[in-house]
């Protein structure tokens, strides 16, 4: 075989082996942890070539918010809400030896349109996070923590 036969086989071994390992992008973890009211959602994929990842992490979040008067009561009334929401974080990332460790972060969604009566004070109570997941938009692979 010529040398420029061998240099152009090896070239598309080379190239073959490149493409073969960005075909097999999978997760080698993902896990969610509270801080605060956020949701931190960290991962690691493995698998990819050199190309730039995209990654979007969605959750299902149930937010609490309620009126409270200047004595740091909560009146008995009607002036609670409760928020349900989609919640979403997207970021690309860079591979470094075929791999990405990365997190993102979700937050709270905001109370919308409640408002609290004069005199009282509007009071994010709580969140709850559910059905998370994690997908890599490039390779469309998943997982749930």
């Amino acid at each position: 075989m010529s040398s420029t036969k061998k240099i152009a086989v090896a070239a598309i071994v080379l190239f073959g082996a490149t493409v073969a390992l960005a075909g097999s992008a999978h997760f080698i973890r993902c896990s969610d942890n509270t801080q605060g009211d956020n949701l931190v959602v960290s991962f690691k994929i493995a698998g990819l070539g050199n190309e730039t990842t995209c990654v979007t992490v969605t959750a299902d979040a149930t937010a609490e918010y309620a009126c409270y008067n200047n004595g740091g009561r909560h009146p008995q009334a009607a002036n609670k809400e409760t928020i349900n929401a989609e919640v979403v974080a997207t970021d690309c990332f860079t591979p470094r030896n075929g791999q990405i460790n990365g997190s993102l972060t979700l937050t709270p969604p905001g109370p919308g349109d409640f408002s609290c009566p004069p005199g009282q004070t509007l009071v994010f109570e709580g969140v709850t996070y559910s059905n998370v997941r994690v997908v890599d938009t490039t390779h469309n692979v998943s997982c749930t923590p």
